[in-house]
């Protein structure tokens, strides 16, 4: 790699630390980086070549000859949608570089329609995670020292408790849990914000027993949750667990994913009368979401309190309105 382009690179690394992206994040799109930066080289062009011109006003009086199109081009095979995502990642290269972007937001590709993403209702939630339940004590009967059943349960409990991402779970550490307060630190996922959650009183119990029997395990490795051989877990693996327990519970269609218990986590809080902005508060979620508030405005412990005492899927079990299946 070129000089120009080897600081470029370090660059765009410190403004993702500035903007304090999450770690998957920062892996995604260095990637991306890394690939277009190659895509300029191999065509002659370095970072330094990129970007429109601009006049003292900020108006654009010459046209970028060579770049993000050219590099648009050679992904043609790919859905709208995620030729979208690639023209915002893009743009936060050229903006990092202090780059004018040659493509205007409004000739963004746009996908024709929202993708279907079937959901569970609560009950069916539940029903997942009584069978995961059902699948440790199936495992310890086999074998005592078994720790593979009681892991996936608990990061199904929150996964349904919090509406956390698999991001989030696989990064959490042993650490993050306050088994005293009965609360779960959840780190920043997508450009949103860490949490500290208030965990149900099923989930909390679970947890420390877990807790107990992890100490146990003669590992190097912080990770709360880890594979057979004493790694952290990966998303890939938490998906495999995650699909197998499903359909051990009977659900069988295809594209229910770790989403079904986060999206359910916020239909629940809409149920409950919690505020958008509260909602977006207790999720850590980014600015500009569905949801979005500027973030500091609600004092956290009080809504997570109040989300706590509202939601508690293990309790709240009566028959509810109409909830999304998709």
């Amino acid at each position: 790699m070129k000089d120009i382009d080897e600081k470029a690179l370090k660059d765009l690394v410190r403004y993702f630390d500035r903007r304090k992206y999450s770690p998957d994040t920062k892996d995604r799109w260095g990637a991306i980086a890394l690939n277009f930066i190659s895509f300029l080289e191999q065509n002659g062009r370095t970072v330094d070549d990129i970007g429109d011109l601009l006049n003292s006003e900020g108006k654009v009086v010459g046209k970028e000859p060579f770049g993000a199109k050219e590099f648009l081009d050679t992904k043609t095979k790919f859905e709208a949608s995620y030729m979208n995502y690639l023209c915002n990642v893009l743009k936060r290269f050229y903006t990092a570089w202090d780059k004018h972007f040659p493509i205007p937001n409004e000739e963004f590709p746009k996908a024709k329609k929202e993708p279907n993403r079937p959901m569970l209702t609560t009950e069916q939630l539940l029903k997942v995670a009584e069978e995961a339940k059902k699948l440790w004590i199936e495992r310890s009967e086999i074998d005592k020292n078994d720790m593979i059943g009681l892991r996936d349960y608990c990061m199904i409990l929150i996964s349904l408790d919090c509406g956390a991402r698999r991001h989030q779970i696989s990064k959490l550490n042993v650490e993050y849990f306050d088994g005293k307060k009965g609360t779960l630190f959840i780190p920043l996922a997508k450009g949103g914000r860490d949490t500290t959650r208030n965990l149900s009183d099923v989930t909390k119990n679970v947890l420390t027993y877990y807790m107990q029997r992890r100490k146990m395990i003669e590992t190097k490795d912080n990770a709360m949750f880890l594979m057979s051989d004493g790694v952290r877990i990966s998303k890939s693996a938490m998906s495999e667990r995650f699909k197998e327990i499903r359909e051990r519970a009977g659900f069988l269609e295809k594209g229910v994913g770790f989403h079904a218990p986060r999206r359910g986590k916020s239909w629940r809080l809409k149920q409950a009368n919690l505020s958008d902005e509260e909602i977006n508060d207790v999720m850590g979620w980014k600015r500009g979401s569905k949801m979005s508030h500027i973030y500091g405005e609600l004092d956290q412990g009080a809504v997570q309190e109040k989300a706590a005492s509202l939601d508690d899927i293990f309790k709240n079990t009566k028959k509810e309105k109409e909830e999304p299946h998709s």
